[in-house]
């Protein structure tokens, strides 16, 4: 039998299941438990990630509402969780790496598996200059900000803001500008995730930029270097037919 570990939110549904499932499955310590089964949405789910170690294999159950990296299932297959975790197959999120710089010199690195994005934290629009892999693009754009996105983050924020979904096992990022007013017509770029893009914000003090890399937000940011992490990465396991390929495929014929 499987070694599980589960965490759960609060709310009823994640609650109810597990209770259930802990009359059926040995609860392990998180050092012993070779799958651990997170109950609740993806929010949750998220904030879980950077919680774990990474060489943990993860099964999420949705617990909340849309539940895009976890896996639906019926009340009635809680008895074979572990059949399902059995047969289910692994997919390999990425991470990226912000080393930020804010107005007061401080520096300090955060992380995100879904992206990271600047935006602007007062009335005054955001002046910033992008940069990637030593070569400056853009002097001056003109916005309400900008986000870098992983293929697995590439469906939230970032398709929010009119940036393209990208297939989960392509090797590229999505640089995506947030209510562009100057240049009108640029719509962000695709890059190699091999890219290091590198942000800098003009006048910042009397324009002010926030960055939130997944939902850990810094304040008066002054330049950010982003960049693939070479080692944290998260291994999320999915049922057959709750192919995360697939689901990405169908948003985007949406209509």
């Amino acid at each position: 039998m499987l070694k599980i570990h589960f965490i759960a939110n609060k709310t009823q549904k994640s609650q109810k299941y597990l209770k259930l499932l802990l009359q059926k499955f040995p609860h392990h310590s998180l050092e012993d438990a070779s799958i651990v089964v997170v109950l609740g949405g993806d929010g949750f789910l998220l904030h879980t990630l950077h919680t774990l170690p990474y060489s943990k294999h993860i099964y999420g159950i949705n617990c909340g509402g849309l539940g895009f990296l976890m896996n639906t299932i019926l009340d009635s297959e809680l008895d074979s969780l572990d059949d399902l975790i059995s047969s289910s197959y692994s997919v390999t999120l990425s991470s990226l790496t912000a080393e930020i710089e804010d107005s007061h010199n401080v520096k300090m690195t955060r992380h995100a598996f879904n992206e990271i994005s600047l935006t602007r934290a007062s009335a005054q629009a955001a002046h910033i200059a992008i940069t990637i892999n030593n070569h400056q693009y853009l002097q001056n754009l003109i916005c309400d900000g900008i986000l870098v996105a992983t293929p697995a983050g590439s469906t939230a924020y970032n398709y929010s803001a009119n940036g393209p979904i990208l297939p989960l096992e392509s090797n590229v990022l999505a640089l995506t500008p947030i209510c562009p007013f100057r240049p009108r017509r640029w719509k962000g770029a695709v890059l190699s995730d091999t890219a290091v893009i590198e942000i800098e914000i003009h006048n910042e003090q009397s324009r002010p930029v926030s960055l939130v890399a997944d939902f850990i937000e810094i304040k008066d940011v002054k330049k950010v270097r982003i960049f693939k992490a070479s080692n944290k990465k998260a291994t999320l396991l999915f049922n057959k037919e709750n192919n995360l390929e697939h689901r990405m495929l169908k948003e985007q014929f949406k209509h």
